[in-house]
């Protein structure tokens, strides 16, 4: 019970036990669930809190002296990260994966004075690109739904020019209907944007096959991109689900696609029951951005932190990399037509940066600018209390060189129990290079 936190909170269980001072270190979530740890340990050595509160994972450091309050028998106040709570007592239980304390008592909150963050907006001159899963948009969405979405990537997000988004449902959302198209969905986010800005956002993106990439059942959740078409070009033509993105060396020796959109290997069979990376070529003031926009594998059927198995087996991690590496072989094989080529695969990868599974994407040329931030930023998602990057910006070496590129997190989602989605977006900002900077 000393050394492991399995075996100390297994000695407590059925008894009931008080924190005298806790701290959370993540929202209440939607099952009325909030982590905590005792105030006195939010500062261990060997721990990485976050300004939010929250605990940031890293290699080996998964913070097993969290504990989640439970609301069976007492409800839980709506707090966010880094709320200060007095007069928690409960009784200690066990039920999906992890030890919880059952209320039996009112919680004090003492102070919850956390909000959210909001990004400067873009220089002239500079790119905006933000990355952003927006946990199961669907076309049925209520109106105020769609408006908190858009409102964020205008106020938040400093409306960037260019989106890459995941968890885009189809039209009829949960609704098993059969049919796969999303340009309701995206329509209605379009105009609210439009709405917002002034500026004429459109989309594009790949409707899938039914039932076929994962998610919840019926509402075929894809990636998609909206563009502001005044400052970003896009061509076409968009493949169909079946159609694959293939890259060839043109007449001038640049990188040619057969699709302005498209999927990548969609009948890879790393892809079964999982989304496909949506690939598409936009121009710049004529120079050519290639984007790749993922969303890998869930990590949601892997056994939890503080189950049976120790350590926790990781069974999606297989899938994940098998994707990383069809990613990763794409990549390559533009940057060996055109090495200086402007590149950003982006999006939901479903594991961490310092992660095994994104080792081929690394392999293939790219960097990831998550790696930039300081390690106390490093997080786009919080899992029971555990803060961690799951959605990352990888970028080409002609692009990290001549782009003079940035990158944040803007939190405004993993730490707050008012979410609009439970995924933090991510915000790139660079340079498009003069067209003559080229290296020779």
């Amino acid at each position: 019970p000393a050394a492991y936190a399995i075996d100390f909170f297994e000695a407590l269980e059925g008894m009931r036990v008080a924190i005298d001072a806790a701290q959370s270190v993540g929202p209440r979530n939607r099952h009325g669930e909030i982590p905590v740890v005792a105030t006195a340990q939010a500062g261990m050595a060997g721990i990485v809190t976050a300004a939010s509160g929250g605990l940031l994972v890293g290699p080996g450091r998964f913070n097993g002296h969290r504990i989640v309050l439970d609301d069976r028998l007492r409800p839980t106040p709506a707090v966010h990260s880094g709320a200060r709570l007095e007069g928690v007592v409960g009784v200690l239980d066990y039920s999906h994966g992890h030890y919880k304390l059952q209320l039996t008592q009112s919680v004090t909150v003492v102070s919850n004075p956390l909000t959210p963050a909001a990004a400067a907006t873009t220089a002239p001159g500079r790119i905006a690109l933000a990355s952003y899963n927006v946990r199961n948009l669907g076309g049925d969405a209520d109106a105020a739904r769609v408006t908190a979405v858009a409102a964020q990537i205008v106020h938040a997000l400093g409306a960037p020019h260019l989106l890459a988004l995941q968890e885009i449902q189809d039209d009829d959302g949960v609704v098993d209907s059969g049919a796969v198209s999303a340009d309701a969905t995206l329509a209605r986010l379009s105009a609210e944007l439009e709405a917002l800005t002034g500026r004429p956002y459109r989309y594009v993106g790949v409707d899938p096959i039914d039932l076929a990439d994962g998610g919840a059942p019926g509402a075929n959740i894809r990636q998609a991109f909206l563009y502001d078409s005044a400052r970003i070009g896009f061509a076409g033509p968009v493949g169909g689900a079946r159609d694959a993105v293939r890259v060839r060396a043109g007449p001038d020796g640049r990188v040619r696609l057969n699709l302005g959109a498209g999927r990548l290997d969609p009948t890879h069979r790393a892809f079964t029951h999982s989304r496909k990376p949506l690939v598409a070529a936009f121009t710049i003031d004529g120079q050519p951005l290639l984007v790749v926009n993922n969303h890998f594998n869930s990590k949601g059927a892997d056994p939890p932190l503080f189950g049976t198995g120790q350590p926790p087996a990781l069974p999606s991690a297989t899938q994940r990399l098998a994707q990383a590496r069809v990613v990763g072989r794409f990549v390559a094989d533009v940057l060996a037509i055109d090495p200086e080529a402007l590149i950003v695969v982006t999006g939901d990868f479903n594991d961490f940066a310092f992660a095994d599974t994104l080792a081929p994407l690394h392999a293939a040329g790219l960097f990831n600018l998550t790696d930039t931030l300081p390690e106390t930023q490093r997080y786009t998602y919080n899992h029971e209390g555990n803060l961690q990057a799951l959605d990352h910006m990888f970028v080409s070496p002609g692009l990290r060189a001549r782009g003079a590129p940035t990158y944040r997190v803007v939190h405004v989602n993993a730490d707050f129990s008012d979410a609009v989605s439970d995924h933090d977006p991510g915000l790139l900002r660079f340079e498009l290079p003069a067209a003559g900077a080229r290296p020779p």
